[in-house]
């Protein structure tokens, strides 16, 4: 995997006669060109995203190449469509951690749907525009001691058969679910 770096923006800023630097970059990794951006602060703390190039998210596919080192959603996962993974754009995808380890970790990833998919033609169908975001925390307390949070949703339109459902299902906690179906056309009237 490769780095092929577009632009470097480097901020100096004095206060009380203390200097500090911050440094953002900017560039593509891997076969497909991921746009990539990384910050660093003069605290140590460092982010890297994922990010829109002239308006046109990266694909779940690509996301997986490079993690994978090359392998392309094919070779991972035969039996699933493939098409449906490659219609996936990442619309976030960062993390931020300090190298001190004084400050939380966070991650970020966010996905959406670019076009139906049916998942057992005729019977189960996701639609267009079904997205999912997951995110965690993990931050040092004292010592050993850290919290670690997790969380999430995933919003869309799922059609079972000829009736199609608005879904949300969310993780607010390792220990807190909260899903909510509602017919498209709602409930029918109870008589």
């Amino acid at each position: 995997q490769h780095f092929a770096l577009d632009d470097i923006t480097v901020t100096l800023s004095e206060s009380n006669g203390r200097v500090d630097a911050a440094c953002r970059l900017t560039g593509t990794v891997g076969a497909s060109h991921l746009p990539v951006e990384i910050t660093m602060s003069p605290e140590g703390g460092w982010r890297l995203a994922l990010y829109n190039n002239k308006g046109v998210p990266p694909s779940f596919d690509s996301l997986l190449s490079l993690a994978f080192g090359g392998v392309g959603i094919d070779g991972l996962v035969p039996l699933l469509e493939n098409d449906a993974f490659k219609a996936v754009s990442v619309d976030r995808f960062e993390i931020q951690f300090d190298a001190h380890q004084t400050a939380p970790t966070y991650t970020n990833l966010m996905v959406t749907l670019n076009r139906p998919w049916d998942v057992v033609p005729g019977l189960v169908a996701v639609e267009k525009g079904f997205s999912a975001e997951f995110n965690s925390m993990h931050a040092p307390v004292s010592g050993d001691l850290a919290l670690t949070s997790i969380g999430g949703a995933i919003n869309g339109s799922l059609a079972l058969g000829a009736q199609a459902y608005d879904m949300t299902i969310s993780l607010n906690d390792a220990e807190k679910w909260e899903i909510r179906i509602k017919p498209e056309n709602g409930f029918p009237d109870l008589a």
